[in-house]
């Protein structure tokens, strides 16, 4: 899963409580740039 997440531009960024799940799981971040210095960002946990 790493790999592919990779693969489409996201940065793994650590592993995040979930606390519904009692669990750590791994979060991933993609950011965009739009110019003009503005950034979309994208969290995956």
């Amino acid at each position: 899963m790493k790999n592919l997440l990779g693969n489409l531009g996201f940065t793994y960024i650590g592993d995040k409580f979930y606390e519904p799940t009692g669990l750590y799981h791994p979060s991933y971040e993609m950011q965009k740039s739009l110019g003009n210095q503005e950034r979309l960002c994208y969290t995956l946990s």
